[in-house]
């Protein structure tokens, strides 16, 4: 370093983020981490290691940093809903493993195709105040924060 310090830090596990496109409303990713053990690396990188799904509106920064949670959605109601009829309703509707109460409710679509899923829950259920993929979410209170890089 010619006599400068080295003041980098990884503060957390490189991921490894595949994506296809395979004809979906959106990409389908696969997350894979980097553990190091010690100074050895990852011995088993990428072969052993759980690949969680991601789904991917867009290649850009945005949409491969925080990308969604595939197959998971957000559901906003309006007050004074009848909660087991609305659960039954989107149950119906094609909806599962619903959790929630009050006016707030997740729930499981279909993967990939969570934007349209959404779009016709605000259209044709008056009680659905609004619908949206759920996203990962990141601490970005570091500098220069995530860094992206493609791989071929």
């Amino acid at each position: 370093m010619s006599g400068a310090e080295n003041n980098t830090a990884v503060i957390y596990p490189p991921e490894f983020l595949f994506t296809f496109d395979v004809g979906l409303e959106h990409l389908v990713g696969g997350s894979i981490i980097w553990e190091a053990l010690g100074k050895f690396g990852d011995a088993d990188f990428p072969w052993k290691k759980p690949v969680t799904l991601r789904s991917i509106r867009e290649k850009t920064y945005r949409g491969l940093v925080y990308p969604g949670v595939a197959g998971s959605i957000m559901i906003g109601l309006v007050d004074d809903v009848d909660f087991s009829q609305v659960r039954q309703e989107l149950s119906d509707f094609g909806l599962q493993d619903l959790d929630g109460s009050g006016t707030f409710l997740t729930a499981a679509c279909t993967p990939f195709e969570e934007a349209s899923v959404c779009r016709k829950l605000e259209s044709d259920f008056e009680y659905v105040k609004y619908a949206e993929m759920n996203n990962i979410v990141r601490v970005n209170d570091f500098s220069p924060g995530w860094s992206l890089t493609r791989l071929v």
